[in-house]
C-alpha cells in the first residue's frame, strides 16, 4: 500500500484538468462548463448501477489483484479498505456517487492520473465535492453551511455542505477563518448552473 501521506495540490491537479477556472470575479475558482456537464452526466449514470467494491476500487485507483477491497456501510457513511488500509471514507451514498463520477471523468483528463496514490485520488474528490449544488442522489438542492460538531472530547466548528431534502452530507471540513471567508466570497450558488 503506497505511503498514507497526502502531499498533493488538488487546486493544481483540477486546473490541469480544465475542471475548474477562476471565476468570473477572479476571487475564487469554479468549475469549467464543459466539466460541469461532463460531471454531471456522469452522475446520471452512476448512480443508475450498484456501487460495488470494483467500482469503488477503480476510482480509488486500488489494484484489485494486489489488495482486497472491502465496502463497509454504517448507518449512511461507506468505508472502503484492504486489509493493510481505509482507502476511502464517505458519509453519504451522495458523496460516493460523486466521486466515483468525477474519478471517471477525470482519469480520462490527465494522463497520470493513474500514477496517483488512492489518498491522493480521495483528496482531489473530497476538494471537487465543495462545488456540487445538487445531490448527486436524489437530485435535492445542497447548501453549505457552518455547524457545531460534537466529539467526546471537544466541540468544534465545521464548514459542511448537505443535500436539503435527503440530508445527504457531501462535504465537511474543519472551519477557519480562510475557509470561511471562501465561502462567504463565493458568488451566489443558486444563480450557477447545477450539478
Amino acid at each position: 500500500m503506497a505511503d498514507e501521506t497526502v502531499e498533493i495540490d488538488p487546486e493544481r491537479v483540477l486546473l490541469d484538468a480544465d475542471a475548474v477556472e477562476p471565476c468570473r470575479e477572479g476571487t475564487d475558482l469554479c468549475l469549467t462548463a464543459d466539466f460541469q456537464q461532463a460531471w454531471r452526466e456522469r452522475i446520471h449514470t452512476t448512480r443508475a448501477h450498484d456501487l460495488s467494491e470494483v467500482i469503488l476500487a477503480d476510482a480509488l485507483n486500488v489494484s484489485t489483484t494486489d489488495d482486497r477491497i472491502a465496502v463497509d456501510q454504517h448507518d449512511q457513511a461507506f468505508i472502503a479498505h484492504t486489509d493493510d488500509a481505509v482507502v476511502g471514507q464517505w458519509s453519504s451514498r451522495a458523496a460516493v456517487i460523486a466521486d466515483v463520477a468525477a474519478a471517471t471523468e477525470l482519469s480520462e483528463r490527465l494522463p497520470d492520473w493513474q500514477n496517483l496514490a488512492p489518498a491522493e485520488i480521495a483528496r482531489v474528490l473530497m476538494s471537487l465535492r465543495i462545488f456540487i449544488e445538487r445531490c448527486p442522489d436524489c437530485d435535492g438542492p445542497v447548501q453549505v453551511e457552518e455547524e457545531v460538531v460534537e466529539s467526546c472530547c471537544r466541540s468544534y466548528d465545521v464548514i459542511a455542505s448537505a443535500c436539503q431534502e435527503c440530508d445527504a452530507r457531501l462535504f465537511e471540513m474543519e472551519w477557519d477563518e480562510t475557509a470561511v471567508d471562501d465561502a462567504s466570497q463565493r458568488p451566489d450558488r443558486s444563480a450557477q448552473a447545477t450539478v
